[in-house]
């Protein structure tokens, strides 16, 4: 009787081991030789799957263990995992769901893991409504981790301040219209960032707590989340994942991208590219 409980056993052993910082354990699971130190990269954010949380150091291969794991999204819907469509070439009999609003020309496909999210991608598939587009961030954000730590190694220097957030240039900020955007290049050249803004009244309700930083400007509210810290351009120096989520203020509008920053040269100011 006790061998019918020993799968279950193992899977919550190994998600507990995995919440204490390392894939040690994923090795017993998947029976792969142990790598080396010098691979490790840091989550500093959880990294939440629907039945394990990973945080702490991970190595590339560990990283690409995670991509057959469910995903953890921000409903309890049956069908929440219908986020993605892809169009029709010929019309399709709607579906009842809390997504019914989608033309029947579109076929919902599943998407559980972050293997099947990225497939999916790839064939042209996308978030339709607002339901889709806030489950889509959760897909998005675990599989940029993922991304992230299996194509980074351990820094061997970093040239980021410690607290990086406030110091992020505000090019991250979405222009309200044409004018605005001229004036956040030009302020970018000028190497503003978020905390400059902040001093001058630009954004308000500016609250930088560890790896998480939330503000408003006039129309949007932003919350950027420190997400991993790895070299992943493999030039010696530490770069950061950085989730910017904003949300319209009284709106139902919101969007979401994941940047790479980087600082190759104690002078310059922080480089921010989206993720690759």
């Amino acid at each position: 009787m006790f061998s019918h409980y020993l799968p279950l056993l193992a899977r919550r052993l190994f998600g507990c081991l995995l919440i204490g910082g390392t894939f040690l354990l994923a090795v017993a699971r998947f029976g792969s030789a142990a790598e080396p130190p010098d691979l490790f990269v840091r989550l500093l954010a959880p990294l939440e799957f629907a039945d394990i949380t990973v945080i702490g150091r991970i190595t590339p291969a560990g990283a690409q263990r995670l991509l057959k794991e469910k995903l953890k999204l921000g409903s309890d819907e049956a069908d929440a995992y219908e986020f993605l469509v892809l169009d029709s070439p010929t019309p399709v009999k709607p579906q009842k769901s809390p997504n019914a609003d989608s033309p029947a020309k579109e076929v919902r496909i599943r998407v559980e893991n972050v293997e099947q999210y990225q497939a999916a991608l790839k064939r042209g598939a996308y978030a339709l409504t607002t339901f889709d587009m806030a489950m889509e961030g959760w897909a998005a954000r675990a599989a940029a981790v993922v991304k992230f730590a299996s194509g980074a190694v351990e820094s061997k220097r970093t040239l980021l301040p410690e607290q990086l957030l406030p110091a992020i240039p505000v090019e991250i900020l979405e222009p309200e219209d044409s004018a605005a955007a001229k004036l956040l290049k030009a302020d970018t050249t000028k190497s503003k960032t978020l905390s400059d803004y902040s001093q001058a009244g630009k954004l308000r309700k500016f609250q930088p707590v560890g790896t998480e930083l939330r503000f408003d400007t006039n129309t949007r509210h932003y919350v950027l989340t420190e997400l991993a810290r790895g070299d992943f351009d493999r030039d010696g120096n530490e770069d950061a994942l950085v989730s910017v989520a904003w949300a319209y203020r009284g709106g139902s509008g919101r969007g979401s991208s994941l940047m790479v920053i980087r600082r190759a040269d104690p002078r310059a100011r922080l480089a921010v590219d989206p993720l690759p």
